[in-house]
Parts: structure tokens; sequence; C-alpha cells
């Protein structure tokens, strides 16, 4: 990679920097009707579905085309928006590997594959280890199962899937299986109130009961001390590189994750300028596994963290007709050395900014490591090169280019 001046280099990326927006995603879901009652949705989310089964995760796999093809060659830059919520195709994604229990509707092997986004704004649906799921499938547009967090089903424990249970069971209706929902309001009584905080708490009961919990401490040394930082919990099973159970430290550096699935799971702690697996190393391979099983509390956990130097990576988008172009996102993927890959320890994005007539991006406070630069569009009628980089002493500056499909 080509170095460049330090003080021109300072110079230029705190006014590209300054330029840069922040880039916002979200999901929401519009929730279930509530002109019908739990009933009557389990028989419209039944009579809308082709595959319907209850299962618990086996494995959790990252699939997009982009890391899988040669350096330089032009790849389809479809990651943006409008691309399916399901996450099939050239978007980065999710294929979740179900163990079948027991099927409702459908015809359905030992194991199904269901597909889904990475979560934290795409609308990806996240499953825990050991835990049973109900899914109501209909295949997508390429064939396959895709679900989102706006989907039916879910947790067989969690908020009415009982009632859709119930409903696939043959089983008798339980009277709130009948009723509308309640609309929430400040006319609610004190004793609706009470009611509701309750049930709330009874779930929490319930949900700790399937669950487990770790807790610990990360040692902090003075020039650590004042560090804000975060420790992740990555299945042993496969995870999201966008979204994992976190827990956040308190001021002394103390953690507990609360509501893990049952499973084993390698501790990473992060912070702006430290890293380290439990208990204390950069290495996956060299992590220690801990297994927690439901209701149990395991603690007295402790990580040492490591100490990282970050850098920057600042980099040049060239479009063919680039007039024809009006947005585009540039996204760096650190390629994960985790045995659940070849899946990505982090995706970070940022949409490049126009500068004496070209198009810069840059990005702050990248660790070491292995990634993959591209460019997308919410179109599939564009393509970009794909950039296979390494960071390990400097920063860097990297060129990627766009053309259109045709």
């Amino acid at each position: 990679m080509p170095t460049f001046p330090s003080t021109t280099f300072r110079l230029f990326v705190l006014l590209l920097f300054a330029l840069i927006p922040s880039p916002a995603r979200a999901c929401q879901c519009s929730g279930p009707d509530p002109s019908k009652t739990p009933w009557q949705l389990a028989k419209l989310y039944a009579d809308g579905a082709s595959l319907i089964f209850e299962g618990t995760p086996a494995k959790v796999q990252i699939e997009w085309n982009a890391i899988r093809t040669n350096e330089g060659t032009f790849v389809p830059a479809t990651l943006g928006e409008s691309a399916k919520a399901s996450g099939t195709g050239n978007r980065p994604h999710v294929v979740i590997t179900f163990r079948v229990q027991r099927v409702y509707k459908g015809e359905a092997g030992s194991e199904v594959q269901v597909h889904t986004g990475f979560g934290g704004g795409d609308c990806g649906a996240q499953f825990s280890s050991g835990l049973t799921y109900l899914l109501f499938l209909l295949p997508q547009t390429d064939g396959v199962y895709g679900v989102t967090m706006c989907s039916p089903g879910g947790w067989t424990l969690g908020p009415q899937v009982p009632s859709q249970l119930r409903y696939l069971r043959g089983e008798t209706p339980a009277p709130d299986d009948l009723l509308l929902p309640k609309r929430w309001s400040p006319e609610h009584s004190k004793e609706e109130i009470d009611q509701a905080k309750t049930d709330a708490a009874r779930f929490n009961t319930v949900a700790a009961e399937q669950t487990g919990t770790i807790c610990g401490r990360v040692e902090r040394d003075a020039e650590l001390r004042a560090e804000w930082g975060d420790v992740r919990l990555l299945s042993l099973l496969g995870y999201s590189p966008a979204q994992q159970p976190t827990a956040y430290l308190e001021d002394d550096g103390t953690f507990c994750a609360k509501y893990l699935g049952p499973g084993k799971y390698k501790l990473r702690f992060e912070s702006r300028d430290a890293f380290a697996y439990f208990p204390s190393t950069s290495s996956w391979d060299e992590a220690e596994p801990i297994e927690v099983a439901a209701g149990q509390t395991l603690s007295g956990i402790t990580i040492r963290p490591i100490r990282h130097e970050t850098y920057s990576v600042l980099g040049s988008l060239s479009i063919d007709r680039e007039s024809e172009l009006s947005g585009a996102t540039v996204h760096i993927v650190l390629l994960s050395m985790d045995p659940v890959g070849p899946g990505f320890g982090r995706v970070e994005s940022m949409a490049p900014v126009s500068l004496f007539g070209k198009r810069f991006f840059f990005f702050t406070g990248v660790r070491p490591g292995r990634y993959v630069a591209i460019a997308t569009v919410g179109s599939s009628d564009w393509l970009s090169t794909e950039l296979d980089f390494t960071i390990s002493s400097e920063s860097q500056f990297i060129s990627l280019e766009m053309t259109p499909a045709k």
C-alpha cells in the first residue's frame, strides 16, 4: 500500500472528516394487527406460510459473495437499503441452520436453513443457542427461506407465541387468545398498570429460568481505567458481526451478561484502543470457551485487556459515468479469523463526499487486521471493485471503482 506525508495527510483527513455525514439506519415493525385476536393472527400466519416448524439453532454462518471473489473483480453493488431484508443474494447476511423438532405444515428434513440480516438496523432476526423457536416460512423469490425481526413466531416462550402453538397443535384456546389486545393509553387504571408490571416480571422470571448469566470484571490499569468498553459474548455456533449479546462495563470494570441462550461462548472485550478475548489473548484459537446452562449464573470471570494501536483508512472512489450515480456507500469489513467464518469481525460504512472533483471516504479508529472494501448503492444496475487489504503498522490509502452493470 502507498504511504503519504504525515502532515499533509493529517490536514487533509481533518477537512474530509468534517464533511462526511454519519450513516443512519433503522428498522421498524408495524406490530400485530390490533383489530385481530391472537387466535385470529395465528390462523392468518399459518395460512400464509408454506413451512411451519419448531427448531433450535445448530449453526450460524455468514454469507456474502464479495468475500469469495478475486481482488479487483467487479461484483454487484447491491448492499443498499433497497436490498431485501431477508438478506439473500449479494447482500451480506446470516444463514441459521435449525435442527427441526416438530413440523406443523409442509415438509422438512432434520435441518432447515433460514436466511436473515445481520441485525442492528437491517431487520435481521436474532436467535440464541439452546432455545427453541417457532418459524413461519415462505420461500423468497430466489427459493431460500428468509425471516426478519418483524416475522411472526419467535422464541416459544415469547409474547404471543404460546397462542400460536396452541392453535397449531389443535388445543383449546386460552381466554386471552380470544381477546383483542389492550391499547396503552394514559387512561389505563392503576390496576391495569400493575397487572402489566406483574406480567413483565413473570416473563422475566421465565426468561431467567431458561437462559444463563455470565458476570465478571475487566482489569484496569492506570491508562485504561477511564476508558469505555464492552464485552461481547460470541456463541460457538456462530454469530452476527453486527449484533451479539453485549455486556457494558460498570465504573469499576465489572460486567454482567443476562439472558444468554444455553451454550458455549467466547468473551471478547473491546474499547477504543484495547481488545482481548478471555482470559487475555488477541487470538480466537487461544481464547477459552465458557459454557453456561439454563438458570445458571457464572461469576468470577476476569479479562485482562491488551492495548492495540488503531489507524485510519482514507480512500478515493472513482465512478464511471458519475453523473448517472447520485449516491454510494463504502464498507470496510474486518475478516474474522474465527472458525465460524469466513465471517466478519466488524463492518463499518460511510458515505463518501465530493471534494476537488472526486469522491473520498475516511474511517478512523480502525484496528489491525485483514479487511475487504467495497462500494455499494441501492440498485442492481451498478458494479464495484472488491479490495482485500491488511492494516498492520500504518494508516492506509485505498482506491475503489464503480461502473454501470450494462
